[in-house]
């Protein structure tokens, strides 16, 4: 009985780990104060995050759940293991990809946004996070949310972020400096001068659809050029320049 089941094994974990071509497809709207809108596509075993500010995407999936983040407008790709996706290479190429543990929840409650049913998460700091009730997906699908978004993570998708009341920030020079800085860039939207919403809602759902899982949706782009350089495809070269020209003239 045992050599039966170690010779069903590998059968059985190659066929769950292939993204079924007759899944449905989540498809969610958000706005990220600061960052933008954002279009996540999402199916059990697969996972594309459209910037429909600048166009930059991000896609996985199984079975081997490799990360491709592209530019179709560029024809440029970064493409390597999960395990190196660190968005964090837009502030410093020197930055350590740091690796975050589930955080403690409680389920607080149950709510609807824009008709979908929703379960409210409780963190311990008292960040309250809306997800979607009934998703179910592998876990590399919420890794690489958290990862591309550096939000808690939760083991599920957040669909609206809201934190506790915190004590208000006086602003400096260089918090000035700062939200100039972000203004000044047509992919963020920062809306005063401490880098935070006022309603203190950090992410919010637009709107939300589900329709027939498409392998075309999910197909890695081919013939692109590769770049090393992450913040190459997460930041368009457009908004580089201006960005690079802006640091010069808050330096002067």
């Amino acid at each position: 009985m045992l050599s039966f089941c170690l010779w069903i094994y590998p059968c059985f974990t190659s066929t769950a780990s292939a993204a079924p071509k007759d899944d449905t497809v989540w498809v969610f709207d958000c706005q990220h104060f600061g960052s933008g809108k954002y279009r996540y596509m999402v199916a059990g075993r697969a996972i594309k995050i459209i910037n429909t500010s600048n166009g930059a995407i991000t896609l996985a999936k199984a079975p081997l759940w490799q990360v491709s983040c592209y530019s179709e407008s560029e024809k440029l790709e970064w493409f390597a293991a999960m395990d190196r996706y660190n968005p964090r290479e837009i502030i410093s190429a020197k930055s350590i990809i740091k690796t975050k543990g589930r955080v403690n929840f409680t389920v607080s409650g149950k709510d609807k946004i824009l008709g979908l049913s929703c379960l409210k998460y409780q963190l311990t700091d008292g960040t309250i996070i809306w997800v979607a009730e009934g998703l179910k997906t592998a876990p590399e699908v919420n890794d690489l949310i958290s990862r591309h978004f550096l939000s808690p993570s939760i083991g599920a998708i957040p669909l609206k972020l809201l934190k506790p009341e915190g004590a208000v920030v006086k602003a400096t020079a260089k918090s000035e400096s700062q939200a100039k800085l972000q203004k000044a860039i047509p992919w963020l939207s920062a809306k005063n001068l401490q880098g935070k919403p006022s309603d203190r809602c950090y992410l919010s759902l637009l709107s939300w659809k589900q329709m027939p899982y498409k392998e075309s949706d999910f197909a890695y782009p081919s013939n692109y050029k590769r770049t090393e350089k992450l913040n190459e495809i997460i930041i368009s070269q457009k908004n580089r320049e201006a960005i690079e020209d802006l640091v010069r003239d808050l330096s002067r």
